[in-house]
């Protein structure tokens, strides 16, 4: 009798053992299945304090896709819609206040010619009318009239020497193929300000055989040496803004950044010319730059050694 009260106590024992290791298993796949879990307290939860500024950091240093970069510059140049209107004096079939008298343009006018007209002899009302001679009276109204926008891109791009370095020069000659690629499809003008010493004399080109030709001459226009001297840069790109008169600009500044300019001129000369502008900088952060941009992008230079 013995040995079945042990051997029972045995399975007794093994069975609720199974069943506590069961259970164990059961609380944590349950636990799995919920998913990640509510932080325990302000204090601890990720992201805060020192996390916070760590991971902000580590954004900051984080090497971007060239590529990517190009494409979000370029979506970045959006161009008005519409054009500036006027009123002007335009013929009407309404009787109206404004009046012109011309030369008849086409025997279906004979009912508009003067009165004066009709009082000549034959011969001499023929021979006008058949040298168009004739003078009608032409209704004016004013009429609103939209002039669609005249539209530009102005790229103001870094030449010197250092721009030679980490393919930046190789990452800017394809930014500003895209740009011009825009100006193709957008029908906007596009004119290039190379500089490094100074500034030289921008291309321009519009219409599409225009600007497919500068297009593919990029490669002998764009060369690299001397300095860095922006505030000539930024001269030349406001002298051509007066010019150009157009009414939707664009600039855009690609530089490596390394000579500095005055601040309050370039901002109230923006100011004055109603314009904004874009910055791209390759390699170090430039405050100054930041300061008179609508825009500012930084690409780091270990982003562009393998491009």
């Amino acid at each position: 009798m013995l040995p079945f009260v042990i051997g029972g106590g045995l399975l007794a024992g093994a069975a609720y053992i199974a069943w506590q290791l069961m259970k164990h298993l059961r609380q944590s796949f349950r636990s799995d299945d919920q998913g990640p879990q509510p932080p325990a307290e302000s204090g601890d939860e990720p992201g805060n304090g020192a996390d916070k500024q760590a991971a902000e950091s580590r954004e900051a240093v984080r090497p971007q896709d060239p590529n990517k970069l190009i494409e979000r510059i370029v979506s970045e140049i959006e161009f008005s819609h519409g054009g500036k209107t006027h009123v002007e004096l335009q013929p009407s079939e309404i009787p109206a206040d404004d009046i012109n008298v011309r030369p008849m343009m086409g025997f279906s006018e004979i009912p508009r010619i003067l009165r004066s007209e009709h009082a000549l002899e034959d011969e001499t009302f023929f021979a006008k009318a058949a040298t168009g001679q004739l003078s009608v009276v032409e209704h004016l109204a004013e009429t609103v009239v939209e002039e669609p926008a005249g539209k530009a891109v102005i790229e103001v791009l870094d030449c010197s020497g250092s721009m030679k370095e980490y393919n930046r020069s190789r990452w800017a000659r394809r930014l500003s193929e895209r740009l011009v690629g825009k100006c193709i499809d957008h029908d906007a003008d596009y004119a290039l300000i190379t500089f490094s010493d100074q500034a030289d004399c921008p291309h321009q080109a519009s219409g599409r055989a225009k600007l497919e030709e500068l297009q593919r001459a990029l490669g002998s226009i764009v060369y690299h040496n001397g300095g860095t001297h922006i505030d000539l840069a930024f001269r030349a790109c406001f002298e051509l803004l007066k010019e150009l008169g157009l009414d939707d600009i664009k600039i855009l500044l690609v530089t490596d950044g390394t000579e500095g300019f005055d601040v309050e001129w370039v901002v109230s000369s923006l100011a004055k010319l109603g314009a904004k502008l874009h910055t791209v900088v390759l390699g170090q952060q430039r405050p100054d730059l930041r300061a008179v941009s609508w825009r500012y992008h930084e690409i780091l230079d270990e982003s562009l050694v393998s491009y």
